[in-house]
């Protein structure tokens, strides 16, 4: 279903060997190297690794950024220059190696939003390169103890397959480049970044900024029904600028489809909120799978017409970056 191969200047990428459709799960990857808050010591970890694992590792993309050069630098030269002095064993890995494994643990784990403060590598999830209108999604997932990749839309045979490494995927462009030249060491080339649609996606987005702050405004306000009618008339326009946007798809997406039904049940118009949680339903579905917990927490939102647990617009990017974070490792 699909294949690592060159991605031209990008590097390697994942890319599908067929049509895929939407709601596949492309991949679902145990982790190669995991730290915890209470054992956090990355070059311990890796020194448990086999040396056919260890070669997988190395193989990663690495992040040229500064900020990740200093810090794979500092963190890499203690457990070298204390093995030396102390002379209780012989160095395992060169301080260059050390350094190396660091980075490439920076730039491609993810925290995966449980009670240990568990963040993980996965070495095919690490090859997919980010789109800020993404074809695919990565979530962890508790049962199987693997990251799984989903296709949020149809992908051709031969296309590659992206994922978006930006919390607030309606971010402005200035504002996706910015965090991905400092946290990746990338300018985003995507087409949403300098195709032929980067003009209305701008007008688009910053259109949404404008309406998320009214939405905040007016949630602040007494819960009065007239406010919640339009609290629900927001929450369906925010639904349509992502969908306008190109994400149809995702948790994101999702999440706002159980705001909506939340305010329809506030309204007491059940028939809408049933008809918005199913769609919420839907989305969750595609994005993770039946197995998935995200699954499970959607499916019992509808059965209990009770969609108040999914967050509120402005509040999903905070919310996905305790449960799933894309960004570097600090």
């Amino acid at each position: 279903m699909i294949e690592v191969r060159r991605a031209g200047a990008k590097g390697l990428g994942v890319f599908a060997t067929r049509r895929i459709t939407r709601g596949s799960r492309l991949l679902a990857e145990p982790p190669l190297l995991t730290i915890t808050s209470a054992h956090r010591d990355v070059l311990k970890a890796a020194s448990s690794l086999s040396n056919d694992k260890l070669a997988m590792l190395l193989q990663l993309s690495t992040n040229d950024t500064p900020r990740a050069q200093r810090t794979s630098l500092a963190l890499s030269l203690w457990p070298t220059l204390s093995s030396l002095l102390s002379r209780a064993r012989d160095a395992q890995t060169s301080l260059h190696q050390n350094r190396r494994i660091l980075n490439i643990f920076y730039n491609n784990n993810f925290a995966l939003g449980d009670a240990s403060g568990t963040r993980a590598l996965f070495p095919t999830v690490a090859r997919l390169n980010h789109a800020c209108v993404p074809s695919a999604q990565g979530n962890f997932n508790t049962a199987l103890r693997a990251f799984t990749i989903h296709a949020l839309r149809d992908i051709p045979a031969d296309e590659e397959v992206t994922i978006s490494y930006l919390h607030d995927e309606m971010a402005l462009h200035g504002a996706r480049q910015a965090t991905l030249q400092d946290g990746y060491g990338f300018a985003c080339a995507c087409p949403v970044c300098i195709g032929e649609t980067r003009a209305g996606s701008a007008v688009r987005r910053a259109a949404h900024r404008i309406l998320l702050e009214r939405y905040h405004s007016t949630a602040a306000r007494n819960g009065q029904q007239p406010q919640q009618l339009l609290l629900l008339d927001m929450a369906r326009q925010l639904i349509h600028n992502y969908e306008a946007e190109g994400l149809v798809g995702g948790r994101e997406t999702a999440s706002l489809y159980s705001l909506a039904a939340s305010h329809a049940v506030s309204v007491d118009d059940k028939v809408l909120a049933e008809q918005l949680g199913r769609r919420a339903l839907e989305l969750e579905r595609d994005a993770v799978g039946e197995d998935s917990q995200f699954f499970d927490a959607a499916r019992l939102a509808l059965e209990r017409m009770d969609f108040t647990t999914h967050g509120k617009p402005g509040e999903v990017a905070e919310k996905e970056s305790e449960e799933l974070s894309y960004a570097p490792w600090t």
